[in-house]
């Protein structure tokens, strides 16, 4: 049996809208934003703390389309150095997919794709202002 190998597949540093909750308690909603994003899981940041292997439905809720839901389960989680004003604690948390509908992986990917190559373009533009820049 094969494995995949997390650390290799493209993540893409955004910042979504997250909706979740724990599976054993399917009442109580929960809300973090995404760190970043991969087609195989996720690192959210909340005000929850998660015990590893924690199953968790989430709903991620990327720009112009519907909400997309995934199964995941807590990876690991630590607590964020940044103690905001208020003095609440903060978790990263990285959450792997579990199970998620074959169009909800497809759509993920599809925008993970679209986010890494308008990075690169940008990218490249930056790089071509500066050399037009040094050659003037």
């Amino acid at each position: 049996m094969s494995t995949i190998e997390y650390r290799k597949l493209f993540r893409a540093d955004i910042v979504l809208n997250l909706r979740y909750h724990i599976k054993s308690a399917p009442l109580i909603e929960y809300k973090a934003l995404s760190k970043n994003l991969s087609a195989t899981g996720l690192q959210m940041i909340g005000d929850k703390l998660l015990d590893k292997e924690t199953i968790l439905e989430l709903e991620i809720i990327l720009p112009n389309t519907k909400p997309l839901y995934f199964l995941g389960s807590v990876v690991w989680q630590i607590k964020c150095d940044y103690t905001p004003p208020s003095k609440k604690n903060y978790y990263s948390t990285r959450v792997r997919f579990l199970h998620a509908s074959s169009k909800d992986v497809i759509i993920i990917s599809d925008f993970i794709t679209n986010i890494l190559k308008q990075c690169a373009a940008d990218r490249e533009k930056e790089i071509i202002d500066s050399l037009e820049k040094a050659n003037s």
